[in-house]
């Protein structure tokens, strides 16, 4: 967590002093951990301008896409979870940026996860009703229980291109953040020998080239999939702006 890993992101980078920091920031190990997340994603901002160029083109869309969304009644629960989705793909974009990448993966798949439900509720009548009452008892509880692997399956029906994109960066998510599965936890620790014995070392910021490229990758690839699933809940909106055309083009570069 303290690595020199981190001073090795950073050593090309010179920051503006004149921000100056609250007193007694980096004095104690949680803000000391946040300022060094700070420094990875300045870091990549400044090392890695291809892979941010291509977030930033993603983000121009989602701003684009708000000052489209409908604002009737039976539209709000879409467009609420549109803007989860956006928050979650900022989020997850940034985890990347600072080397959080086990963490990003899982936020990302939480922005697919709105997505979905968006483009589901939307399709099915009644839904969002199902939906809001799911607090109200157990009975409420269960009617509204969602399968995500029902709903991808749903999904490569009605557009097998998406859904199967869809797909493969859900999985991705689950595989290497969302769920503690072994590239999960493994891609982000190493065997170092030492002398005769050997130790492992996790790390919580993890800047190594080909796992932060890989998330980089991923946040740009869901940002756009979760775009991809919210142009067939505002079809008729996004083509009139020419919106559809934009995020179509945007995924060819992916």
């Amino acid at each position: 967590m303290e690595g020199q890993v981190i001073e090795e992101r950073t050593s090309e980078l010179k920051l503006d002093n004149n921000r100056a920091a609250p007193p007694g920031w980096g004095n104690d190990r949680i803000t000391a951990f946040l300022g060094s997340a700070y420094q990875n994603t300045w870091a990549t901002f400044h090392n890695m301008k291809g892979a941010y160029s291509h977030l930033n083109s993603i983000e121009g869309l989602y701003q684009k896409a708000t000052t489209l969304l409908d604002n009737k009644p039976e539209a709000i629960i879409p467009i609420a979870l549109f803007f989860r989705a956006h928050s979650a793909f900022l989020t997850g974009a940034g985890l990347s940026m600072a080397g959080q990448l086990r963490e990003a993966y899982s936020v990302l798949r939480g922005c697919l996860e709105d997505a979905l439900y968006a483009w589901h509720i939307d399709r099915t009548p009644g839904l969002a009703e199902v939906w809001l009452k799911r607090d109200d008892d157990e009975k409420s509880r269960k009617r509204s229980k969602i399968v995500m692997r029902s709903l991808l399956e749903k999904l490569k029906t009605t557009n097998p291109a998406i859904g199967e994109s869809v797909e493969k960066l859900y999985e991705r998510t689950i595989d290497y953040g969302g769920h503690p599965n072994k590239m999960a936890v493994l891609s982000n620790m190493r065997l170092i020998r030492d002398g005769d014995g050997r130790r492992f070392d996790t790390a919580y910021l993890n800047s190594d080239s080909v796992p932060l490229q890989l998330a980089l990758k991923t946040s740009a690839q869901v940002g756009i999939a979760a775009l991809l699933v919210f142009d067939m809940v505002f079809k008729t909106r996004f083509e009139l702006a020419s919106l559809s055309k934009e995020i179509a083009v945007a995924k060819r570069g992916l």
